[in-house]
């Protein structure tokens, strides 16, 4: 019999996607601004690392860690122009986070459409701005164009 301690959840893309649909795009990325906001609020304890990056002719890989202290994190990004050219993403990532404690991970998700899914929600068509209506139906189309084209992998670098 497997421990439920021994499962380390794993969110994919298409878990993403029936998240952000369950819920609904706009109301998904308000609440993650929330999130995010929260976070910033507590910027001062974060271990702000900078990022390892490993530059190719090719593209860049990069290693975003960061830790509170009560959990640690990191982000594995590439940017690879030319794999368009064969047909793979040129921008993919995956994160995992792990409890300082025990050192256990909690999660492994991907991150791609997570990223463009925090793009959406951080950038300058944030939900506050949204009182203004011409602001708010460009901002819902900027959105679904984000969160649609990381869905169906046209991510660019």
């Amino acid at each position: 019999m497997t421990s439920a301690l021994n499962i380390v959840p794993f969110v994919s893309v298409d878990h993403m996607m029936k998240l952000v649909l369950s819920i609904g795009i706009e109301p998904f990325l308000t609440e993650l601004a929330s999130f995010i906001e929260d976070d910033f609020r507590r910027w001062s304890v974060f271990d702000k690392t900078p990022r390892i990056a490993s530059h190719s002719i090719d593209g860049v890989i990069e290693l975003m860690p960061t830790s509170d202290g009560a959990t640690y994190g990191f982000k594995y990004v590439n940017g690879h122009p030319k794999n368009a050219r064969t047909g793979r993403q040129t921008v993919t990532a995956f994160g995992v986070l792990a409890d300082v404690g025990h050192g256990y991970p909690m999660l492994l998700t991907e991150m791609t459409f997570l990223t463009a899914l925090r793009t959406a929600a951080t950038g300058p068509c944030r939900p506050p701005d949204w009182g203004r209506s011409a602001r708010r139906d460009r901002c819902r189309s900027s959105r679904r164009s984000a969160v649609a084209a990381s869905a169906t992998g046209h991510v660019r670098a």
